[in-house]
Order: structure tokens, then sequence, then C-alpha cells
């Protein structure tokens, strides 16, 4: 054998050993990280993500991904957001649509302008007087005050002269008026109801006073439920006016108001027999300050009353001069969504509003 054979074959033996030790040293260090692994992935790490409905989002990490965390706080959000729309007050919207019945030449078809003639033809011989003309046209005289006032809650009877306009209810209109009551709710829907083109026109949302809570009665509360025709006895308190209540002579404005709307029978799956209940004002009271009498909100959007149907005086006032001089009906339900409409074929949500909310 040559030397540069020998050579050779030294420089392979030595390059070999070289690589085997290189191989032998790095197969330790990857062992030694292994246990590392192993440990993370037996315990989990957890963090805490942004809080949510009050409760905390734990969050995976050796599973994260950002598009899925992004995902469940664009959902969590929404859900938060519907559950407070499922408020009471939330869940209906309020609606004013009363200005168009006070309204010179309104489109509202109910409603008409007239003009003051001291010599009207219906009267022949003799001189007509505003309390002629709401009996003639069957409004309420409050209801031409307002009208004269300009469409404010004004009921106070303002002078005329030949030629002055005002508003009436429609005397060749056949319609009359219909309430759905939320007893839950504590809310009055205040409808208009057209037999002839068979729709019913939603006027205004009140704010009202019930009956107590009581779990003896059907309805659960002193207000019963089911459906009422209200009656002609209406009447107007001011104060000093006295008269009898629970057998005792009391200023009747510390009891009704300034209006009352009895109850006049049972139409419909009523709980209660109609007597004594009606639709009133809130009690007056004495002012802290002056001493004097004075309006209240006692009772409003509560259950607090002997059963009665409370308003403030403003709503209370604006009701009676609109509905008392033509049939009106209430039907009192637990929740709104129950309410049957005379003309059911048309659902409560697709009653078509005079105009939008105010």
């Amino acid at each position: 054998m040559s030397i540069s054979r020998v050579f050779i074959i030294i420089t392979i033996l030595l390059f070999g050993t070289i690589a085997a030790l290189s191989l032998y040293k790095k197969k330790p260090a990857k062992a030694a990280r292994s246990p590392q692994v192993a440990s993370v992935a037996a315990t989990p790490v957890v963090a805490r993500a942004p809080v949510f409905d009050g409760k905390p989002i734990e969050v995976n990490l050796e599973s994260f991904q950002p598009q899925k965390i992004a995902s469940t706080q664009q959902t969590a959000e929404p859900k938060s957001t519907q559950a407070t729309l499922q408020t009471p007050t939330e869940l209906f919207e309020d609606v004013d649509n009363t200005a168009l019945l006070f309204q010179k030449n309104s489109p509202l078809p109910y409603v008409t302008t007239v003009r003051y003639r001291t010599k009207a033809p219906w009267k022949p011989g003799k001189v007509a007087w505003l309390v002629d003309y709401a009996s003639h046209y069957h409004t309420t005289l409050d209801f031409i005050a307002r009208s004269l006032n300009g469409g404010r809650p004004d009921y106070a009877i303002q002078p005329v002269t030949e030629g002055t306009e005002f508003q009436v209810l429609h005397p060749e209109k056949e319609f009359s008026f219909f309430m759905g009551l939320d007893l839950h709710r504590c809310k009055l829907w205040l409808y208009i109801v057209d037999p002839k083109e068979k729709k019913c026109f939603l006027v205004k949302t009140y704010r009202v006073g019930l009956g107590r809570l009581d779990p003896t009665k059907e309805s659960g509360a002193l207000t019963p439920l089911g459906t009422y025709k209200l009656g002609s006895r209406v009447a107007a308190f001011t104060p000093k006016m006295m008269g009898m209540h629970r057998g005792k002579r009391v200023e009747l404005i510390r009891v009704f108001g300034t209006r009352w709307i009895p109850f006049e029978r049972e139409i419909g799956r009523c709980t209660e027999p109609a007597k004594g209940f009606g639709i009133h004002g809130t009690p007056w009271v004495n002012d802290e300050k002056t001493g004097q009498l004075v309006s209240s909100f006692l009772g409003i959007a509560k259950h607090e009353s002997d059963g009665c149907v409370r308003l403030p005086q403003q709503d209370v006032e604006e009701l009676y001069s609109i509905i008392t001089t033509r049939e009106a009906t209430v039907s009192i339900v637990r929740d709104i969504q129950e309410l049957e409409l005379p003309f059911p074929a048309l659902p409560f949500s697709a009653a078509p509003q005079i105009i939008g909310k105010q």
C-alpha cells in the first residue's frame, strides 16, 4: 500500500469520527426540550378576555385564533343590546297624533273645520252659542275650546266673533273610539275605529296608573281584565266641588282629579263588574311649599290605585275632550300583544298611524 493511499484512508476515518461525535451531541439537546413541550400540552394556559354581560370569557391560548375571538366579541354585544330592548318602556314606541285632531283643515277625515255663525241654519230664529255647536256636532265644548286655543291643551273658552273657525268631530263620519290597556306596562293606546274602512288608526299612547297588585284577583291586580263600554255619566271637577266617596263627604278633585269617565257595562271576558271602575285624573294634593292645592302624578306608571285607571291632569282632560261624545270602549289585557282590535284582520303591529311618531 502506498503512502498516499494510507493518507486518504486516515483522512476519511478522521472526518467520519468528527461527524459521529457531532450527531451524538445534538440528540441530548433535542431531548432536553421535549419535557417542556409536554408540560405545556398537559397544562393549557388560560387568560381573561374582556367582560361581556357581566361574565368574563375564558380563552385557551393553546387554540388561540384571533378571528374567532373577534367573532365572539361581535356576537356578545348585540345579545346584550337585544336584552335591553325587551324592557317594557322600549318594546312599543310612543305615538302622539292628537295635533291633527285640533288642526284647522286637517287631513284627518274624522274632524272638520266650521265657521261660527250666530244665525246657524240648524237653529232657525235663535242665536247659536258655542255650546249649541258642541251639541249639534256631537263634540265636547272642551274639544272646541282647545281648537280655538290653537291646539294647546287649554280648555278655557275664548270669545268668538262671526266667522271664527274651529274644529269639530265630523258629523257625517261613522266612527268610534277604542282603547287598549296593558296591565303590565301601565300604558294605554287610543284608536279611532272606522267600520266602513275597516281600519283602526292609532291616535296616542298614554302612561297610566293602575290598581294595586293583588294575587287573589284573577287579573293579579285590583284593575280587572276584559272589555268594557264607557258610560255617558262623565264629570268635570274643580276645587271646592264636594261629593260623597265611600260614605264620606270629600272634595272630589282630591280623589278623582279634574275628570271622571265611568265604565258602564261589561262587553266581553270581564273579570269584574263594571260598576265602580272608571278613568279619572290623579288626586290633587297640597303643595308642601305653598300649601296650595295642585295636581299631581301620584301612581302614574305604577300599581297604586283602588282599581281605576289614572292619568295626569293634562292627559285625562285631553282624553275626556276627545272620546266622551262618541261610543268608546276599553279592553284591558295583561300584555298589549294579546289585544284584539275591533278588526282583527289588521294586526296590532300593522295598525296604520296617521303620521309618524312625534
